[in-house]
């Protein structure tokens, strides 16, 4: 199996992490409307009608998961950005030039987003 170009394993590279793209935005938001979720029983807490809420989302609301959730966001964002930067890596390979100088400033990015 060749390494660039159309048909490489940096075309098989490239599909995986387009999956792992999408999947991880799916996550970013079900985790941002949990965060809605928390939100909105809070503010309903606080007006008086937090009894209403069902049990089992009080219940959750009370865990000490949520206080994470925030953080893991913000770890799920890094990580992210680090996929999309090696997906257009990635392109690169496929379109066979790997040296271009676009890619240097994609490595440069993947530093800072893992030193965050």
């Amino acid at each position: 199996m060749k390494t660039l170009g159309q048909g490489s394993l940096a075309s098989l590279l490239k599909i995986l992490l387009d999956i792992v793209y999408y999947l991880l935005w799916a996550v970013l938001g079900l985790a941002s409307l949990i965060i809605v979720l928390i939100v909105f029983g809070g503010i309903s807490r606080l007006l008086g009608f937090g009894s209403d809420l069902p049990l089992s989302i009080r219940q959750f609301l009370a865990m000490d998961v949520v206080l994470a959730l925030p953080l893991a966001i913000a770890a799920l964002a890094a990580v992210t950005f680090v996929v999309d930067r090696l997906r257009r890596i990635m392109a690169t390979l496929i379109a066979g030039d790997p040296f271009v100088e676009e890619n240097s400033n994609h490595l440069r990015a993947i530093a800072i987003g893992i030193a965050v």
